[in-house]
């Protein structure tokens, strides 16, 4: 959490840094833990990590449930490009309160056309939406063609 909330106030990103600052506090939770260590700048000055089309990318993902009630945590894990849905998984997953789980996803890396990818993560109670946040990557060329390849996504 931070110390002093200035670096909240720029005008830049105004909704972006909000939004990642409230999820910071969120009882029920999904992290990008390799995202989140390369710090805010990423969501201040847009400097999304590079993913080589054609790769396959596995991320660790750490759950939160701090929640008082309901052990129960429905995760899913979307693969989108300019909102369109490439992928995604599901999965229903228990987790003692006041304890977090580390797990992966993996998923290919394709080609969009658009240069960005974006993960979303998404965590529900009871069927009711719990947390959701958005963590961006840029794509760039890579060594083979994407195109003739299914995108997947997998949590692992």
């Amino acid at each position: 959490m931070p110390y002093t909330l200035d670096w909240a106030w720029s005008a830049d990103s105004l909704s972006e840094v909000h939004f990642n600052l409230r999820n910071s506090y969120a009882p029920v939770a999904l992290f990008d833990k390799d995202y989140d260590d390369m710090g805010i700048d990423v969501l201040r000055k847009k400097q999304y990590p590079e993913l080589k089309s054609g790769t396959t990318e596995t991320r660790t993902l750490v759950l939160y449930n701090d929640c008082y009630t309901d052990e129960n945590v429905q995760v899913e894990v979307r693969l989108e490009s300019q909102g369109k849905l490439l992928a995604n998984d599901i999965r229903d997953l228990k987790l003692t309160l006041g304890e977090h789980l580390d797990f992966r996803c993996e998923f290919m890396v394709t080609a969009t056309g658009y240069g960005k990818i974006d993960l979303v993560l998404i965590t529900r109670k009871n069927g009711k939406l719990t947390f959701r946040e958005v963590i961006a990557f840029k794509v760039v060329p890579g060594a083979e063609k994407t195109e003739q390849r299914k995108t997947y996504l997998k949590i692992l």
